[in-house]
């Protein structure tokens, strides 16, 4: 479990508690505002999933996912980069990510680049399905 202990002006402190099975359905509710167009709806719940879980891979992805559906590929390109300062390289499904948002901000060169490499990557199995299918 993870604990928030939240501190208000007026003193009140709070401790909010988040088992790890609610975080994963907060997170998949944040996926569903996300299909729905409903993007304040999901900002609101990773902006809570972040102060339990921050630097999730997960949140990351959300975000980028979000940034993708919402066509706001600058702000994931940079989403993305900041991850990649703070953990020296992406994970695959992060990776592919970057590539779409690099792919959709004109430099489809690099963005193959990177999907070719996700799709070597056998132990990221979902990612390198999603890169090949990117390439074809």
């Amino acid at each position: 479990m993870t604990r928030l202990k939240v501190s208000q002006e007026t003193s009140v402190e709070a401790t909010f508690v988040l088992a790890p099975e609610e975080a994963q359905l907060l997170l998949r509710l944040a996926f569903m505002a996300i299909g729905r167009k409903r993007f304040s709806s999901a900002d609101q719940i990773l902006t809570a999933l972040e102060a339990f879980r921050p630097g999730d891979e997960a949140l990351i992805a959300a975000r980028a996912v979000a940034d993708i559906s919402r066509k706001a590929f600058t702000d994931c390109r940079h989403r993305l980069e900041e991850a990649r300062l703070h953990r020296g390289c992406l994970p695959p499904m992060l990776a592919l990510f970057y590539g779409i948002a690099l792919g959709k901000s004109g430099e489809s060169e690099t963005a193959r680049q990177i999907w070719q490499t996700v799709a070597r990557q056998t132990e990221a199995l979902p990612a390198a399905r999603f890169a090949q299918d990117l390439l074809a």
